[in-house]
């Protein structure tokens, strides 16, 4: 099996401990990770940073929510983005279409499923 390459990942979770842990797992898998808390942060990083994916929470603390911030993101370019998220409802899954998510993956959330979405990132 061939490795793949890492990745830019901008990982956008509001929950510091599961920021923290994910973080550790995809670091350890050879990717490089920027952690933002918040929509506002996490579109200012992805700016500066452009990553390759954004593995974006919807519900965010602050103004923005994270449907909004992969919105504002998709602005400056296209940026794969997987969503995360408690919420599965219709409602929400129609909200966030328009962004094209590579994934849309509902908590409680394992690091298998996370590593499979990334590997639909296009390289």
């Amino acid at each position: 099996m061939v490795k793949a390459e890492p990745l830019k990942i901008l990982l956008v979770e509001d929950e510091a401990i599961v920021a923290m842990m994910t973080q550790t797992h995809l670091e350890a898998r050879g990717h490089s990770v920027v952690v933002a808390a918040t929509g506002a942060a996490a579109v200012q990083c992805a700016s500066q940073a452009a990553p390759d994916v954004v593995i974006m929470d919807v519900h965010l603390t602050g103004t923005m929510d994270g449907i909004e911030a992969a919105s504002e993101m998709q602005k400056e370019g296209q940026v794969p983005v997987i969503f995360v998220t408690g919420y599965a409802d219709a409602a929400l899954r129609q909200r966030a279409a328009p962004c094209s998510p590579l994934a849309y993956l509902v908590k409680p959330v394992s690091m298998q499923d996370i590593i499979a979405a990334l590997e639909c990132v296009p390289r």
